[in-house]
C-alpha cells in the first residue's frame, strides 16, 4: 500500500509539471477508472464522489480550468458527468488522451 501511494504520489508531481490540465484531468479520471471504476451500462462509473473542486485539487488544476476540460471531454463523448458523478463512455480514447496508453494497468 505504501508503494501504491508513493506511486500515485509520484505520478502526479510529474503530472503538474508536464501536462496541461486536459492531459492531467484525462489522466486523473483514467486512473480512478482503474481504481475506484465499475462497468455500468454506459461505461465505466467512477465510484468515488467527487466535486469539480476536488477532482481540480487532484489535478493540481484551477476548478474553471478542470470544468472546461470536463466540458471538452463531454464534447468528445469520453465522459458524462452528473452531480458528484463520472461515467466514462469510451476509456481507451481517454487513456490515449492522458498518454497512458504504454503504462500498464
Amino acid at each position: 500500500m505504501v508503494s501504491d501511494r508513493l506511486r500515485w504520489s509520484n505520478r502526479r508531481r510529474i503530472d503538474f509539471t508536464s501536462y496541461p490540465v486536459m492531459i492531467r484531468v484525462a489522466r486523473v479520471v483514467a486512473e480512478l477508472c482503474r481504481t475506484h471504476g465499475r462497468q455500468g451500462r454506459d461505461g465505466v462509473v467512477i465510484d468515488v464522489r467527487l466535486t469539480q473542486p476536488e477532482l481540480a485539487s487532484i489535478c493540481g488544476a484551477a476548478e474553471t480550468s478542470t470544468q472546461k476540460a470536463l466540458r471538452e471531454l463531454r464534447t468528445d463523448g469520453l465522459v458524462d458527468t452528473g452531480y458528484r458523478r463520472i461515467t466514462v463512455r469510451d476509456l481507451p480514447t481517454l487513456r490515449t488522451l492522458g498518454d497512458l496508453s504504454a503504462e500498464v494497468g
